[in-house]
């Protein structure tokens, strides 16, 4: 009994470490708006960056101003 054990918890330990740590998104890092525009909502502990709606509403503007661009493009083709 103790050696089946002991052969499962060095099963374990071959393991990755990744499985058993909860890795986060760090903000400083991952976040956009902040490593863009210099904002300070990352210091706060609320900041978490899958639902982060200061991030949402960036990713939301930057899509509307690359679709105008696009548009944009489009139509200076045409004219050319």
């Amino acid at each position: 009994m103790l050696t089946k054990l002991i052969a499962v918890v060095k099963r374990i330990a071959m393991l990755p470490k990744e499985i058993f740590i909860e890795v986060s998104p760090d903000p400083v890092r991952h976040c956009e708006v902040y490593r863009k525009k210099g904002c300070n909502h990352v210091d706060g502990f609320l900041c978490h960056v899958p639902s982060c709606d200061i991030l949402d509403k960036y990713r939301k503007e930057e899509t509307k101003k690359k679709v105008i661009y696009l548009d944009q493009v489009k139509t200076n083709r045409r004219d050319v």
